[in-house]
């Protein structure tokens, strides 16, 4: 990064957010709560959803039903949550589309 002009002061805060980003329950700034939650929400794609019934052998419902219960919890931006429960609202949705729709 100092390559490209960058300050040894911002370095060094590029350097604790990619240190601590998964290994610390508290976020040192808001930066890092936003990379924290990045982190998170991958989970929240359907290739994230697929990838971890994959992991975990099981199903769509269930991968969903564990974002929303115990990783929702742990995001700690409300913009963070927000897109996590934009996308679980969209993914039941799909799940559920064929019984919406014959009512």
């Amino acid at each position: 990064m100092e390559k490209h002009g960058y300050s040894a002061g911002f370095i060094a805060q590029v350097t604790a957010i990619i240190d601590g980003h998964d290994t610390t329950a508290e976020a040192r700034s808001l930066e890092d709560s936003i990379v924290k939650d990045a982190d998170k929400l991958w989970r929240y794609t359907p290739h994230g959803v697929t990838t971890i019934g994959k992991w975990f052998e099981i199903g769509k419902t269930e991968v969903l039903d564990i974002l929303d219960g115990h990783v929702l919890p742990k995001l700690l931006t409300k913009e963070g949550k927000w897109l996590a429960k934009s996308f679980l609202e969209v993914a039941y949705t799909e799940l559920n589309a064929a019984t919406l729709i014959k009512q």
